[in-house]
This record gives C-alpha cells, structure tokens and sequence, in this order.
C-alpha cells in the first residue's frame, strides 16, 4: 500500500544519501499534501503527479532511472496515499490548482516541467486555468484527460472503463474488490505480474469511496485552457491504451500550439511502467530540450 508519514505544514526530512526527501505541504483549503523529492537540487525540477485510485509509488521506474539527472518530485494527490482525505471539495477546480501551485512554492521549484498521468491530465489543466503557464518550463501529459463529466469526455474514454468507473463509485463494499481489480487489469495491456498487480490494488483499496465518488462525478472542460498554453508540450499515449482512447490524445495534442505527439505501440495506459526505458527517453529528452 502507499502510506507516507506527513509532518506539519513546511516540515521536511532529509534521508540518507540517495533517500527522498519528504515534505508536508499546505494545499488548497489547508490539505496536507505527501511529497517527496529525488536528485540533486540543483538539477532540472520534474513534478510527477499520479493518476486516480494511484499514489507517488506509481513513478518508481522513473525515480530509479533519473533521479541522478533531475530533481523529481513525486505527490500524492488529495485524498491519496498519504495525503489528506477531506470529506469533500474533489469538485473544486481552484482546490487542484491552488494544491500543485502549493508544492511549486513549497519546494520553491524554478520552471519545472509538470508530468500528469491520466485523471492527474485534468489538475494540471486546473492550474494553467487558474495560474497559467508562466512559472513552467513544459508540460507532459501521459494517457490523460482534460474534461470530465461531458459527452465529448465520455467519448474520449473506453466502454471498459466507463463501466467499471460506475463500480467504483457505488456504495457496495461486496464488489469493490472486483472492481478495484478490474480497474487495475484495464491499466495495462498486458497483464502485470501478480506481485505488482497486488500492490497496485493495494494503493486503489486504500483511497476512500468519498474521494474516487467526488473525482469522477466532475463536470470540466479545459480545451480553451489548453489551447492558450505557450510551453513545450509533450504528449504520451499507450497505442492499447483501454481506459483512455487515443482519439483523446490526439484531440489534445491539436490544441496546444506545437505540442508534440507520441504513441507507443502495444502499451497500454501505463507507458512509464510498461515501456520505462522507451517513457524515461522521451520524458529525459524532452526536460532537456526544454532548457530547465
């Protein structure tokens, strides 16, 4: 499972060498937010942010394999991991925004590049809604959404998923084991050792039902935030992808002026952790050649 110890608001420890460093870090409404930072400080900052049902323990290819070149920065999303779980405000876009504009400042990060995985799409487009783009140095969206909760949303995600998404927001605790399996089955296309597989439903299982309920009920449209966004943009989708269609990438990628696209044959939702070496390449180059 994903739990991290969370000290007061701007508390933070450094491990031995080679270890995180944690922070605790005031989001939007007072939440209290898990971070932990990889690599030297002085390198080019990366913020990694998970998808829904996940937590900071899903980068850890990433963490392994660039650590020594940037400075990666793992979050537990609002409700996950070892975060804090308020009873409600997963509806609240200016409560996203203000939550990863909080760790920008907490960490006091110089244009970083922001990498969100899935529902993590629609946080950053909360804040480039509310911040814009000028503290950034590139975004990455990897397997993401942008709206939520509208037919064009809906058509952007597959039948599987949309199924098993209404499982996951019902009150029946007889099923949500199934459900939650179901869900971490369709992240991939092949299938994950069941070691891996195990922990993932680990991480899923311990997020509470207010928070998935109040994260896939949104109602959210950001192609006018995307098409104003002016930083290097890149965009990463899984050609198996069975949660999000690519049609959804490509719509995406059409938006943002110069963003680039690319698709990566017979990976599924998880490029990061289906192809890592083929993820850290693209996700490596593209911090560099940003400038950061």
């Amino acid at each position: 499972m994903c739990f991290g110890y969370v000290g007061r608001v701007g508390e933070s420890s450094m491990g031995t060498t080679g270890r995180p460093v944690w922070h605790g870090v005031g989001g939007g409404g007072g939440v209290r937010l898990h971070v932990e930072e990889h690599g030297d400080p002085e390198h080019p900052a990366v913020v990694l942010l998970h998808g829904l049902g996940y937590c900071r323990l899903a980068w850890a290819h990433q963490v392994r394999s660039l650590s020594s070149a940037f400075r990666l920065v793992t979050v537990d999303l609002r409700g996950h991991g070892g975060s804090d779980a308020p009873s409600d405000g997963y509806a609240d876009s200016t409560l996203w925004a203000r939550d990863v504009a909080a760790v920008l400042a907490e960490l006091d990060l110089h244009r970083p590049v922001l990498v969100g995985w899935s529902y993590a799409g629609a946080v950053i487009c909360d804040y480039l809604a509310e911040y814009g783009d000028n503290a950034l140095g590139g975004v990455v969206l990897v397997g993401a959404v942008s709206d939520l909760g509208t037919r064009r949303a809906l058509d952007g995600l597959t039948d599987e998923f949309v199924a098993v998404s209404r499982r996951l927001v019902r009150s029946d605790p007889a099923d949500l084991p199934a459900a939650v399996d179901d869900f971490v089955e369709l992240c991939t296309a092949r299938p994950l050792p069941e070691r891996v597989a195990g922990q993932m439903h680990g991480w899923n299982s311990v997020v509470p039902g207010h928070v998935r309920a109040g994260m896939l009920r949104r109602t959210l449209e950001h192609d006018a935030t995307l098409a104003a966004v002016r930083v290097p943009t890149l965009v990463v989708h899984g050609e198996a992808d069975r949660v999000v269609r690519v049609s959804h990438a490509r719509h995406v990628a059409g938006l943002v002026p110069g963003a680039r696209l690319v698709t990566i044959p017979e990976v599924g939702h998880m490029p990061f952790w289906e192809a890592p070496e083929r993820f850290d390449t693209l996700l490596a180059d593209f911090v560099r050649a940003s400038g950061r």
